[in-house]
C-alpha cells in the first residue's frame, strides 16, 4: 500500500473502521486521529478513525 500511495503522491491514508478491528489498526501502524460519527439510519454508531502516514523514500 504504501508503495502505491507514494506513487500516486500520496502521504496519508485514512481509514473509517468498524469498532471490532480497531486493535488491528493499531497493531499495523496505523494512528488514531478521531471518530466518525453516526449517521443514522446508514451507520447507527460511531466509528473509529486512523490514518496510515506514508514516509517519502
Amino acid at each position: 500500500m504504501q508503495s502505491e500511495a507514494r506513487a500516486a503522491g500520496i502521504d496519508r491514508v485514512e481509514v473509517v473502521s468498524h469498532l471490532p478491528a480497531e486493535d488491528f489498526y493499531h497493531r499495523v501502524g496505523a494512528v488514531w486521529t478521531g471518530t466518525a460519527l453516526a449517521n443514522p439510519p446508514a451507520v447507527p454508531w460511531d466509528r473509529p478513525k486512523f490514518e496510515f502516514r506514508i514516509p517519502s523514500e
